[in-house]
């Protein structure tokens, strides 16, 4: 299962919260935390645009994806993370 988004989910978080601030810190961070919250969009519907859902949350993981990634970040970078 490979899951890629435009980054904007990314640079939302970094907008509203110090995550991803730290030494050595940066994107990848932020998605491991997106990882860990299963969720791929946490600010949405909130500060970032998209079409609010009434009885579900359609940006919630059901499945870990393998590759999980997101565009127009300043730097590449990469980190494995296994599931507990």
């Amino acid at each position: 299962l490979v899951l890629g988004t435009s980054g904007q989910n990314v640079e939302d978080v970094r907008r509203y919260s110090t995550i991803g601030e730290g030494e050595g810190e940066g994107p990848a961070r932020i998605l491991r935390e997106m990882l860990q919250w299963r969720h791929v969009a946490p600010t949405a519907p909130d500060t970032l645009p998209c079409f609010p859902v009434k009885d579900e949350d359609p940006f919630l993981f059901t499945r870990c994806p393998h590759v999980f990634f997101a565009g127009t970040q300043p730097a590449f970078g990469s980190e494995l993370v296994r599931g507990e």
